[in-house]
């Protein structure tokens, strides 16, 4: 019985991450989550494989971070004290990849 169960479980989707994020009580697992002006530091890649979407392990640190304010060269500035503008990749299981500039 317990084989059957297991077998059953292994021929499913792989689980979602946002829903896992949400699961384990994580701040933010979306950038809905975060301000206007703010992204969830959560990055992962999905693709679709025989009808099964497989999910890339999530990374970041599940936490809304400010974007950066325009600058007129370099990186732009943090509103907060303290925190300095990094250039990271941001992608939430889409097909591409964008570049932000985001306070940590």
């Amino acid at each position: 019985m317990t084989l059957v169960l297991l077998a059953l479980l292994a021929c499913g989707e792989d689980p979602d991450p946002e829903a896992d994020c949400r699961e384990a009580g994580h701040p933010c697992c979306a950038d809905a989550d975060c301000g206007a002006d703010e992204i969830c530091h959560i990055s992962y890649t999905c693709v679709t494989r025989s009808g099964k979407l497989d999910c890339a392990e999530p990374i970041g640190d599940f936490r809304c971070h400010a974007l950066c304010t325009a600058d007129s060269g370099g990186l732009g500035d943090c509103p907060s004290m303290g925190e300095a503008c990094q250039t990271v990749e941001h992608v939430q299981g889409e097909d591409f990849i964008e570049t932000v500039e985001a306070c940590f």
